[in-house]
């Protein structure tokens, strides 16, 4: 694909990485991590979907954070979404059902609900098991807890700037100035 003046071009849409990340949680009778689902949009912010309130008040949310004041340690990635898919994901989580008074029902079994329905959307391969993700989100813990690389911080350097993205247009024979186009 390509060429000069009228020929055609392919587009990539811009894609996030979708990440399970992982929290501190204190006061919970069987967990000690929160999880939520972030979608890495820039170096500076994720939107984030997650299961939030108590266990007779659990409800989903989804927000736009700062990636300086999340205090994740370490994440699991499951996909690359394209960008233009973030609406649609928020329907789609917006609709897992959620059991309150039930101390089965959590943060961590709303997350894996969450997997099963990008697993069924196709966006994530059906080896990603519940086991696997407990497994890997165990070794970022260790990792956290001396202080080594986590998967946030080996993907911050691959993610765009804040609200920058660069289109360039290249004539044919490499002239960038497109008042030639007309």
């Amino acid at each position: 694909m390509g060429g000069g003046v009228g020929g055609s071009f392919p587009v990539t849409k811009p894609t996030y990485p979708l990440i399970i990340a992982q929290f501190a949680l204190e006061g919970h009778p069987r967990r000690t991590e929160h999880w939520n689902i972030s979608a890495f949009i820039s170096t500076e912010e994720a939107q984030i979907f997650e299961l939030a309130g108590g266990i007779d008040s659990y409800t989903f949310l989804s927000s736009t954070v700062s990636l300086r004041a999340l205090e994740c340690r370490g994440g699991f990635l499951l996909c690359r979404l394209p960008s233009d898919r973030l609406a649609w994901l928020k329907e789609l989580f917006s609709a897992i059902h959620i059991v309150r008074a039930n101390t089965e029902f959590d943060c961590q079994t709303w997350v894996v609900a969450a997997v099963r329905k990008l697993q069924d959307e196709g966006y994530i391969p059906r080896d990603v098991t519940e086991n696997k993700i407990r497994k890997e989100l165990d070794r970022e813990k260790e990792r956290w807890e001396v202080a080594e690389d986590t998967l946030i911080e080996r993907l911050i350097p691959t993610l765009p700037a804040p609200e920058t993205m660069e289109v360039r247009l290249v004539c044919a024979g490499g002239d960038t100035d497109a008042s030639k186009l007309l």
